[in-house]
């Protein structure tokens, strides 16, 4: 009886034949692929007796069409879309998957790219024969599917980069700078902000960890480069602490205090600014004091411009500042044009 470890090894072949980004791979790719993922060493004999059992073993069914192409020196399999995942589910199960199909659905074009879409579809499809026609059934869940953002064509190889560990290089654009920059980076995490995405990876141009916005990523490549993992308690510090994705350069996790209306009091305590707020101090006619733990950033101070009607920011000073220069900034933009009435 085969134990665990070797189906996690069919199941990482199984991928790396299966991935259109990387094709033929060769017994050593598969190898340390294995070795890497499972943080375990292996010999060649492992795997190739891996790949005879994945093409002839009966007991497993795989009946695997492994094939080796001499042209490309590498593996590949013979039947395209084939892979070992396709078993067969039990009525329970497709039962389930109906149940939460219209809420895979209604996020079709905002999370996913169009790959990811038509796979969707696709599923979709195949547990709905029996009422494809039902084209008058009410909607139940919209959600806010904007994915026109640039670069999002990008989202399916940079998720492959940040599942896979595997260093990229890409075109980024400064809007500050006016310029283009080559860079190379060993992506961390896939971070969504308020319909835009963002990839979050250790730098090596930087020498520590930056955030990218997917309109300004182009042409990315994946490299054959050793990767470079962040630090988990810094990546931690950079999701947790922060509300947004740009914090303000030097800046630490800091108290900052604020001062609502009785109107917004009520729509934060309903729906908490970050889950470190506090509410510290409820006053007559119902304004309160509120405090968040956050790294300053660039979308807090403007979540406070956006609200500056109803939130009186307190501390800390660095904020304020910055808080005032950007509403005088506005104030002089809108003054009277000549001749305006």
């Amino acid at each position: 009886m085969r134990n665990k470890e070797a189906y996690s090894r069919y199941k990482i072949i199984d991928s790396c034949l299966s991935n259109r980004f990387r094709s033929y791979p060769t017994m050593q790719d598969l190898l340390e692929t294995c070795e890497t993922k499972l943080d375990k060493r292996f010999s060649v004999s492992t795997i190739q007796k891996d790949i005879q059992s994945m093409k002839f073993d009966q007991s497993l069914g795989f009946d695997a069409p492994i094939e080796f192409s001499r042209k490309h020196n590498g593996y590949y399999y013979s039947e395209q879309n084939y892979s070992i995942s396709g078993v067969p589910l039990t009525e329970g199960e497709l039962s389930n998957l109906k149940t939460v199909a219209d809420l895979l659905s209604s996020f079709t074009g905002k999370r996913i790219s169009e790959t990811y879409d038509q796979a969707v579809n696709k599923i979709m499809a195949s547990l709905r024969e029996e009422d494809m026609n039902q084209k008058n059934r009410p909607k139940l869940i919209e959600t806010d599917s904007h994915n026109s953002q640039r670069g999002f064509e990008n989202f399916e190889k940079l998720f492959y980069a940040v599942e896979s560990r595997i260093p990229i290089s890409f075109v980024h654009y400064s809007y500050d700078k006016r310029r283009f920059n080559a860079v190379i980076a060993h992506p961390a995490l896939l971070k969504e902000f308020k319909t835009k995405w963002y990839l979050m990876a250790w730098s090596e141009q930087h020498k520590a960890l930056m955030t990218f916005g997917f309109d300004r990523i182009h042409a990315p490549l994946l490299l054959k480069r050793k990767y470079i993992a962040c630090e988990k308690n810094e990546l931690e510090r950079y999701t947790k602490n922060i509300y947004g994705v740009f914090p303000f350069e030097g800046e630490g996790i800091q108290e900052i205090r604020f001062r609502t209306d009785p109107l917004f009091t009520d729509y934060l305590l309903a729906s908490p600014l970050h889950h470190s707020q506090q509410l510290l101090e409820m006053y007559e006619h119902g304004s309160a004091l509120f405090s968040v733990e956050l790294i300053p950033s660039m979308e807090l101070l403007n979540y406070f411009l956006e609200h500056s009607t109803r939130i009186h920011l307190v501390g800390p000073a660095s904020m304020r500042k910055r808080m005032l220069k950007s509403l005088q900034e506005a104030v002089n933009r809108f003054k009277p044009i000549e001749n305006e009435k």
